[in-house]
């Protein structure tokens, strides 16, 4: 039996073009068996229009596999009853907290070896959780949850998301979906070279020569750089599939004083937020500054 698996689209408005892509590969794949290991929505009670993708979706695999299964993940449970994804039965998709097939395991969670490890961001973390010497008993096991692909133990791998969710996986070199021959335990982990990509840059120049369709980070390394710079970065973020800042860096110490009376570094942001036009970035720099405690 061939099982392809993949995990944690996070279908969400601004994804569905792209996930409509990856969906459209998925399907090409020759395979028996199709797994998603949780978080097939990013929000527990998804949009008209998430809903309407969703769906077609999860028609289309069923449609191409013979049988299809979905695994509840933190972002798709309302309550321990009930999730966003149970109506997906009605297509004849097993819907399952989690799910074991010739002896290969597939479960949405952490483990004290993740590298976000047992992270206390999730509410209800715990229910997300297991050991790593809970696999020992299967041939492989795949994890979903984490967004980073990860070889978490001997055969135990967080496949990682098959799309970009978050500015964390900016180092990710690649997107994976596995496929698995489940008679022989050939394993092998295909590239999703048809979604956005994503990077992190920290100069004018890097950012003019990156492809628009990519989901891209700014750095800013100083004060002094953002005050260069914020205007320029204003303009282009306007041009990007998704684009987001960050302010890397520290109020100067108290010692070391601006030489104008009675002007400190928050007046002087305030100033700068005052006189950007892009109401997007000028919220991102609020709560970039915010975060940063300046």
């Amino acid at each position: 039996m061939r099982i392809v698996v993949f995990t944690d689209p996070h279908i969400e408005e601004k994804s569905i073009e792209e996930l409509g892509k990856f969906f459209d590969n998925l399907i090409e794949i020759p395979a028996d068996v199709c797994v998603c290991i949780g978080d097939y929505y990013d929000k527990k009670r998804p949009t008209v229009n998430e809903i309407k993708y969703g769906t077609l979706w999860a028609s289309w695999l069923k449609n191409t596999f013979s049988d299809v299964y979905f695994i509840k993940g933190n972002h798709d449970e309302i309550s321990n009853e009930l999730s966003s994804i149970d109506y997906l039965n009605n297509l004849g998709i097993h819907v399952v907290p989690e799910l074991v097939l010739d002896n290969i395991g597939f479960f949405h969670c952490m483990t004290e070896k993740s590298n976000m490890a047992f992270s206390t961001v999730v509410p209800n973390a715990s229910k997300w959780e297991k050991h790593l010497k809970d696999f020992d008993k299967y041939t492989l096991t795949f994890l979903g949850h984490q967004h980073s692909f990860q070889e978490v133990g001997e055969k135990v791998y967080h496949l990682g998301s098959c799309r970009y969710i978050d500015f964390g996986e900016v180092n990710d070199e690649h997107k994976y979906v596995a496929l698995i021959n489940s008679k022989s335990n050939e394993l092998e982990f295909l590239e999703n070279d048809d979604i956005l990509p994503m990077k992190e840059v920290s100069t004018i120049k890097a950012l003019e020569d990156i492809d628009r369709k990519t989901k891209t980070r700014y750095l800013f390394t100083s004060f002094d750089q953002f005050k260069k710079e914020i205007n320029k970065v204003s303009e282009l973020s306007k041009e990007f599939a998704i684009f987001k800042t960050k302010l890397n860096f520290k109020e100067e110490p108290k010692e070391k004083k601006v030489e104008v009376e009675n002007i400190n570094l928050n007046s002087i942001i305030k100033k700068w937020l005052e006189d950007i036009d892009d109401n997007d970035v000028k919220k991102e720099l609020k709560t970039e500054f915010e975060k940063a405690n300046i």
